[in-house]
C-alpha cells in the first residue's frame, strides 16, 4: 500500500512541476492546505460549499503574498473547533468566499 502511495506522491509531484508556476514542494504544500481549507469550510459553514470549486481557484493563487495568505489561514484553523473557526475570518475570507 505505501508503495501506491509513493508514486501517486511522485506523479502528483511530477504534474506539479511540469506546471512551472512555482517551485514543486510550494506548489504541493499550498494544494494541500488549499483542500484542508475548503473542506472546514464546507464541515463548519455550509454544507453545500463546492470545495473542489474553492480549491481549484486557491490553489491558482500563486503569488508569494497569495501563498502567505493560505498558510496564515491554514495555520489560524490549525486544530481549532468550528466555532473557534470564526476567528480566522480575517485569514481566511479571501480563500474561501469569491
Amino acid at each position: 500500500m505505501s508503495d501506491i502511495r509513493g508514486l501517486a506522491f511522485v506523479l502528483l509531484f511530477g504534474a506539479v512541476a511540469a506546471c512551472g508556476k512555482d517551485d514543486p514542494f510550494t506548489a504541493v504544500d499550498r494544494a494541500k492546505d488549499c483542500n484542508e481549507i475548503c473542506d472546514r469550510y464546507r464541515d463548519c459553514f455550509s454544507a453545500s460549499y463546492d470545495v473542489d470549486e474553492c480549491t481549484d481557484r486557491c490553489t491558482d493563487m500563486v503569488s508569494k503574498s497569495d501563498t502567505a495568505d493560505i498558510d496564515e489561514c491554514e495555520s489560524c484553523l490549525d486544530d481549532t473547533s468550528c466555532s473557534s473557526s470564526l476567528g480566522c475570518t480575517a485569514e481566511c475570507a479571501g480563500i474561501v468566499i469569491q
